[in-house]
């Protein structure tokens, strides 16, 4: 079940990186804060839910966890490279979604759990979505104005 999510933020970040406008500069980095903020919530989670994982002789879940983490902190940090708000809000909830999933089933039960995975999961395709939608709109315009 991992892998079968793995690739499919293996897929959102590879196509996050070709909706990037190479002629636009937002999408040369994501702020420094925004690198800074993924990279402090990524390694806290990867120590939380590590340590967790390797208390209890879970190795290779630990190992497979923080790959996990470290595909998704990746999907967050190219959102914010392309310059589309949808997509950030989109991967930020991505990463809230599976960030309720993991600690629910490695560290503590949450409750309503499963209703705060799916909003949010849902709601983080419908702004992937709409990112998508926004993509091909601001390359028609820019197709139309290259052609005048």
């Amino acid at each position: 079940m991992m892998g079968q999510w793995l690739l499919t933020l293996m897929h959102h970040t590879r196509g996050l990186f070709l909706f990037q406008d190479p002629e636009n500069p937002s999408n040369r980095n994501a702020p420094l804060w925004i690198r800074l903020l993924l990279l402090i919530y990524g390694v806290s989670m990867m120590i939380w839910i590590g340590t967790t994982l390797l208390d209890a002789n879970q190795f290779f879940l630990a190992v497979a966890v923080c790959a996990y983490i470290i595909i998704i902190l990746t999907m967050g940090w190219t959102s914010f490279r392309t310059g589309c708000n949808y997509a950030s809000i989109g991967a930020i909830l991505f990463i809230i979604s599976d960030s309720i999933l993991a600690i629910n089933k490695f560290i503590a039960p949450i409750e309503y759990s499963h209703q705060f995975i799916m909003l949010t999961y849902y709601a983080a395709q419908f702004f992937m979505t709409l990112s998508i939608a926004n993509y091909s709109e601001s390359r028609s315009k820019s197709a139309t104005m290259n052609v005048v």
